[in-house]
C-alpha cells in the first residue's frame, strides 16, 4: 500500500493524492521524478527509443529497450 502512494505521487507530482489501484504491475512513466531516485530507479524499461541525454541504452531484446539512468 504504502508503495502505490509513492508510485501515485511519483506519477501525480502531489503527495496528497488519493493512491491509485494497481493490479499486479505497477507500470510508472515519470522516472524523471525526484521519488524515482529515493526508490533507487537504475533502469528504465521502454517499448519505444527515449531520446533523454540522462539515459543510456545499454540492452534491447526485440522491441523492449533497456536503459540505464546516467551517474546513479
Amino acid at each position: 500500500k504504502s508503495y502505490a502512494k509513492k508510485i501515485t505521487e511519483m506519477e501525480s507530482g502531489n503527495e496528497k493524492s488519493v493512491s491509485a489501484n494497481f493490479g499486479r504491475i505497477i507500470v510508472p512513466f515519470n522516472y524523471q521524478s525526484p521519488i524515482a531516485r529515493t526508490l533507487h530507479v537504475r533502469y528504465v524499461l521502454s517499448l519505444a527509443d527515449v531520446n533523454d541525454p540522462r539515459l543510456e541504452k545499454v540492452f534491447q531484446e526485440g522491441e523492449t529497450r533497456v536503459y540505464e539512468i546516467k551517474g546513479e
